[in-house]
């Protein structure tokens, strides 16, 4: 696979015609690609050329069909990346990984494949190189990114190492260290409380629509985050009983929260404005847009309920840099964390506890 790292995102592709006997076929974001072994994989970005792409093809057919790496002594980082990101994608075909977290890690191979330069073997890569990368990471983001992105770098050649694409564990060296945890510490004190207040908390559910009036008492009501109101299905919520059984999509761990009478009343006038689903297999969801679609997708996460809560924000006039949905599960924890029982806690949060 060649996931070309020279720009952060892929461009429109526009049609073209490929050669006579083209092993290819045209990927839509903009590789030429071949299904090898039931896995799609990519020989580089249109704009390169099929010259180069049948190249990387004819040199790397033999090894991708038997299902076996290439000599780790003339690996590169770019046939790092390709490999990586091509395991990585076949997770989220497969559900098993967010778009957004693979998003994250090939934002991270395109910032390692332009400080370490993507035709650097893997052999050459050494502590001074990590030192480097570590620096330049250290110029776009704060100290919590930063770890984020120091362990994504370190995923990635832990996964050459389990390939046998390098034939040792990878020696980062300590210039290449996570921020201490009294740096994270000290950051995220400067960042101030990412939470709502309980007149901000007042204001937004004064200024919300009844959708998004209800999302926000499950939020503070039953921890619930974006994606976790996004996925909620009819079956998980009985409003004369009061209760909810609902797994956190983020973890798969049961969850189980008793509603308030309020909750229970903006849920009912949610069930009483009846919105129609778009398509059937949406028909068990509880949230629903304006137009019977989710409000949360594979693709997207929890975008339509993040974009809707931000406008609310700015019409309520609470916003502030940092604070979005989330801060009303934090604002439920901490007001959890003054009960004193934190397996209660972590039941309704579906937080693990094992």
């Amino acid at each position: 696979m060649s996931y070309s790292t020279d720009s952060a995102r892929p461009r429109k592709v526009q049609p073209q015609k490929l050669p006579p006997h083209s092993p290819f076929f045209i990927h839509k974001a903009g590789y030429f690609a071949k299904k090898i072994r039931g896995a799609t994989k990519y020989f580089g970005r249109i704009d390169d050329g099929h010259d180069e792409a049948l190249k990387r093809f004819v040199a790397e057919k033999d090894s991708l069909y038997a299902g076996v790496a290439v000599d780790a002594d003339a690996m590169t980082l770019r046939d790092l990346l390709n490999r990586f990101l091509t395991a990585k994608n076949e997770k989220v075909q497969l559900a098993e990984m967010k778009s957004r977290t693979f998003d994250e890690l090939k934002n991270t191979c395109e910032v390692a494949c332009s400080v370490l330069k993507k035709s650097t073997p893997l052999t050459a890569i050494g502590p001074i190189g990590f030192a480097k990368l570590r620096r330049e990471l250290a110029k776009r983001c704060g100290p919590v990114r930063l770890a984020n992105e120091i362990q994504r770098v370190r995923s990635l050649f832990n996964f050459a190492y389990k390939n046998g694409y390098i034939k040792n564990p990878q020696q980062f060296g300590a210039g290449f260290d996570k921020p201490s945890r009294s740096v994270i510490r000290k950051a995220k004190h400067a960042k101030g409380p990412r939470m709502f207040s309980a007149g901000e908390i007042q204001t937004l559910l004064d200024n919300a629509n009844l959708q998004l009036r209800a999302m926000i008492l499950l939020a503070i009501n039953a921890g619930f985050g974006a994606e976790d109101c996004g996925r909620l299905t009819t079956d998980a919520v009985n409003i004369e009983s009061g209760w909810i059984d609902f797994a956190r999509p983020k973890t798969g761990i049961l969850r189980r929260a008793k509603l308030w009478p309020e909750t229970c009343n903006a849920l009912r006038a949610v069930v009483a404005e009846n919105r129609r689903p778009c398509q059937r297999n949406f028909g068990k969801l509880f949230f629903l847009t304006a137009f019977g679609g989710p409000w949360t997708s594979d693709a997207n996460g929890a975008t339509a309920v993040t974009h809707e809560f931000s406008k609310l924000m700015a019409k309520a006039e609470v916003a502030r840099p940092g604070v979005g949905f989330y801060g009303l599960r934090h604002a439920f924890r901490t007001a959890a964390d003054g009960c004193k029982d934190q397996p209660a806690s972590d039941r309704v949060m579906g937080h693990e506890t094992e």
